[in-house]
């Protein structure tokens, strides 16, 4: 999955739209400017540190894998987006305190869709919208 089909998921989340296409170019604008990715290996990782690749039209279309678990965060006016590998890790970040007051998102499954008419459950966990695969 690329990056910019990622930040549309996102978008989409964010404006309620009925699909997972928001076509909000405004919002994913702001994500893409927001958050710190890098790629390794075909992979795409999302990190909290302020280390990243520039966001080009390469990165934001080409396919890459994914980790299993990708959140994301908007606080104090600025998106953040990092990842898991494993459920343990994951339920951390989803129980965080720190995030109590902010927008959080988590992706989860998106690492195995090959299927572009893939179908997602969504439900709430904490404070936290998860937007699972299925």
């Amino acid at each position: 999955m690329n990056l910019i089909t990622i930040l549309d998921i996102v978008a989409s989340i964010i404006n309620k739209s009925p699909s997972l296409q928001s076509g909000d170019n405004e919002i994913i604008a702001k994500l893409a400017s927001d958050i710190s990715v890098y790629t390794l290996d075909n992979r795409l990782i999302f990190t909290k540190l302020k280390q990243s690749e520039p966001i080009t039209k390469e990165l934001l279309e080409t396919p890459y894998l994914l980790a299993p678990y990708i959140f994301f965060t908007y606080k104090s006016n600025r998106w953040f987006a990092e990842e898991a590998n494993h459920v343990e890790m994951w339920n951390r970040m989803v129980d965080f305190k720190e995030y109590e007051d902010s927008i959080r998102i988590a992706l989860v499954g998106f690492d195995s869709v090959s299927n572009p008419n893939f179908k997602v459950n969504i439900e709430t966990r904490k404070q936290t919208l998860i937007v699972r695969v299925v």
